[in-house]
């Protein structure tokens, strides 16, 4: 156990230091209003046109949720082939690989850390715009419960992906 904490600290100072790019986070939250503007306006048409309830099991403002949280998965995570071909090209890969920790999970650390800053503040917009355009919707207890599982998940997939393919690169982010 004691091991881990080392990565909560690298996790956590990697946060931090996103605070000091607010103006980057801030832009991606500019973007996902803009995004849910345009596909609140698109899925109210498309629901005005077919005349029905929900479409796929969804009401309007649980589309528009729905899309905020997926929204703000996507872009809450970091570009982690760049930051790895930079410790590449750099040099900084030898620094990190004579040291006590295992590179994969330093770098997961650091992204973690990113993905959870920039997460918790273009949620908390989209959620002020969702609530603006259509209001709260009813949440059950059980999804939360999914959703609480599969937010960690979500983060560290993407992440196994672009750490463990290298034809992944910086051409495709």
């Amino acid at each position: 156990m004691k091991s881990w904490r080392k990565y909560m600290w690298v996790a956590l100072v990697s946060g931090r230091s996103n605070l000091a790019y607010i103006g980057e986070v801030l832009s991606r939250t500019v973007f996902l209003a803009v995004i849910l503007y345009i596909f609140f306006k698109l899925w109210q048409v498309a629901y005005a046109e077919t005349g029905a309830k929900d479409l796929g099991g969804l009401t309007l403002p649980e589309m528009l949720w729905y899309l905020m949280i997926a929204e703000s998965i996507i872009m809450s995570g970091p570009q982690v082939t760049r930051a790895v071909d930079e410790d590449v090209r750099t040099g900084a890969l030898a620094v990190y690989l004579v040291r006590p920790i295992s590179y994969p999970l330093y770098r997961l650390s650091v992204t973690s850390g990113e993905r959870l800053v920039r997460f918790c503040i273009i949620a908390a917009t989209g959620a002020v715009i969702a609530t603006i355009l259509v209001g709260p919707i009813c949440l059950h207890p059980t999804g939360l419960l999914f959703f609480a599982v599969s937010l960690p998940l979500a983060g560290v997939v993407p992440f196994l992906v672009e750490i463990g393919n290298p034809c992944l690169g910086a051409d495709l982010n």
